[in-house]
């Protein structure tokens, strides 16, 4: 699925389980037809749409869809544009794109489950808060898209923030930028919510919090709280669950990653010349360790094994490195002296050493002259750089009188990789005590350290 891969775990099975939001990648029934969470309503809704177009949104894993009964739940992780677009306009313009394809599906496939009679919960990364009171900053833009495409899709499914349906007044937030080190000051943005359809929220719901105090990422844990007998307590007779798949197959615990690659064959026969013959194995198994769960799971209900086991056994792959037994490893000897025989005598070398380092020492000349040859102007470069020592001290920002930080300008423009110093201390709201003063400074001037031309005024700011 990728980075962008959603997740959904559940202590009860689910009724029906989807990957993707178009339902493109669900397989066919045994009639040849596909059986959509939401019937005839998801099934006609991408009627105008490509079978291109409906794998492009599901490609990136942005959504997971299952049936617990009382309600559908959609698992989200919409797009954020990160493409600047100066550095790359067209890339740019294709996630533009992409995003706005994906968010039109699920308003698309929402509408449909509702239209169908069912409960709903919207839940994830949405990229987007709704309110001022959902950013540090108290301000939004109502015209952004991303904004006005959540605007409509509340209205339409009729669906509420359940965060605010509990904590109307209440100041929380989800996401904070790493690079500022804004949650020390808490200053960032509520972009994880979880939606709820009005009747499932006054029906199945109970509470609605954030867990802002669980560190480990930029962002952290929501949760919605509903009545256990809301969820559908039936099994699946085929549930889409990663334990059945053959990737994961028999994994019980996360220990059974990391377990020892070592042959269970017992050392007494490890010396034995002749090799017994072995049966046939799963090729998963052979190759990762792993019991194929396809074949354990049909074998259930038949006496036939998966196409799995069914293929040839292949030798595992000796992907262990030999270790460096000695610093003579990294040295290559291209040429040997002929001072230390007599004179005439000829050198003999043995199959698979000398010759051996003389076909080694020609590769590395090989290559050495497909290498580009460094200009004087890039190497005096990187030596200035090694040889410039320490440097002069940072500047102290005016009103913590604290040494600032140095940062390199990486945006595509004329100051990209100038470098400049700002406050040190986390982003924060403006005159809050502990947070980011405005101070800003070019390390430099005309090639010369800023520290030996700044002349600026000290604004009147007491500490």
């Amino acid at each position: 699925m990728g980075y962008s891969g959603v997740v959904t775990y559940s202590l009860t099975p689910p009724i029906a389980a989807e990957e993707g939001v178009t339902g493109v990648l669900v397989s066919k029934n045994e009639d040849g037809k596909k059986r959509l969470i939401g019937g005839k309503f998801s099934e006609a809704a991408f009627e105008g749409w490509t079978q291109a177009e409906m794998r492009e949104v599901d490609s990136e894993g942005r959504c997971v869809i299952t049936d617990h009964g009382a309600f559908i739940v959609f698992n989200l992780y919409n797009p954020a544009i990160t493409v600047d677009p100066e550095e790359d306009r067209e890339k740019y313009e294709k996630r533009i794109e992409f995003k706005g394809k994906f968010l039109e599906a699920v308003r698309i496939r929402t509408n449909a489950v509702r239209k169908a009679g069912r409960e709903v919960i919207l839940l994830g990364d949405l990229n987007v808060s709704i309110s001022k009171m959902d950013t540090a900053r108290n301000a939004i833009d109502p015209k952004n898209p991303s904004r006005r495409w959540l605007y409509g899709l509340m209205s339409d499914a009729d669906l509420v923030d359940t965060y605010r349906y509990f904590h109307p007044r209440r100041r929380q937030y989800t996401h904070w930028s790493q690079i500022t080190g804004a949650r020390a000051n808490n200053f960032g943005s509520r972009i994880d919510m979880i939606l709820g359809s009005s009747g499932m929220v006054r029906r199945f719901s109970y509470d609605a919090g954030i867990k802002d105090k669980i560190q480990g990422s930029d962002h952290c844990p929501v949760y919605l709280d509903v009545v256990e007998d809301a969820i559908a307590k039936q099994e699946n007779d085929n549930p889409p669950e990663c334990r059945y798949s053959v990737r994961f197959a028999g994994q019980k615990r996360i220990h059974s990653f990391f377990r020892s690659s070592s042959s269970s064959q017992p050392t007494s026969d490890r010396g034995n010349s002749k090799e017994q013959p072995k049966a046939p194995q799963c090729q998963v198994s052979s190759i990762l360790e792993w019991t194929c769960s396809v074949c354990t799971y049909i074998n259930k209900k038949s006496s036939f094994c998966c196409e799995v086991c069914t293929q040839p056994n292949r030798k595992r792959p000796n992907t262990r490195k030999e270790r460096q037994a000695s610093l003579d490893g990294f040295v290559r000897i291209s040429r040997v002296s002929t001072s230390s025989g007599p004179a005439g005598s000829a050198i003999h070398s043995t199959p698979g050493s000398s010759a051996h380092t003389t076909s080694e020492a020609d590769t590395d000349r090989d290559e050495e002259k497909k290498r580009p040859p460094r200009s004087n102007t890039e190497a005096r470069n990187s030596w200035r750089r090694m040889l410039s020592g320490k440097g002069p001290p940072a500047p102290k920002c005016y009103v913590h009188r604290l040494e600032c930080l140095l940062r390199t300008v990486l945006k595509k423009g004329p100051n990209r990789g100038k470098k400049f110093y700002v406050c040190r201390l986390p982003d924060g709201a403006a005159g809050q005590k502990g947070a980011r003063c405005d101070f800003f400074c070019w390390a430099t001037v005309t090639g010369k350290p800023i520290l030996e031309n700044l002349n600026l005024p000290k604004p009147a700011i007491s500490s």
